[in-house]
């Protein structure tokens, strides 16, 4: 009887089931979206979820998603710099970009900033002074 099209009766308990959870679903994104500033964690609480349940409902919701800590993605790139008619390099400056900033953006940024200086890639030991400056304080249009 179960196989039979005839009867209107007989529903599909599977899709019945996706098409509920679906819904449950939405409203617990719209919940986490409404209240984004709880964490994860007391969201999960509040709703009698585990984290992980709760974190596999919103990754499906993208648009619904309460955006999460984003890790700092920086390297700092050591350049060690001599000043015209200098004959030691003299400073050593450190600076901190993104990850995916490449060097030769990190070296045109210096080049404009020191003018007439020249630029090598190293350690720094040697060197007396120190600076540390970030991408953004070098002031070059486009980064």
């Amino acid at each position: 009887m179960y196989g039979n099209e005839s009867d209107k009766n007989v529903f599909d308990y599977k899709v019945e089931l996706r098409i509920a959870r679906q819904a449950l679903n939405r409203r617990v994104a719209s919940y986490a979206d409404q209240n984004s500033s709880l964490s994860y964690r007391e969201i999960a609480g509040r709703l009698n979820l585990s984290v992980g349940a709760l974190s596999q409902i919103l990754k499906v919701h993208i648009g619904k998603r309460k955006p999460g800590r984003r890790p700092l993605a920086t390297r700092r790139v050591t350049f060690e710099i001599r000043r015209a008619g200098d004959k030691y390099f003299e400073t050593a400056i450190t600076v901190i970009a993104g990850r995916l900033t490449p060097k030769h953006t990190i070296r045109h940024a210096l080049k404009t900033h020191f003018k007439g200086c020249t630029l090598r890639v190293g350690s720094g030991t040697r060197c007396k002074n120190r600076a540390t400056y970030r991408i953004e304080e070098l002031c070059v249009k486009g980064l």
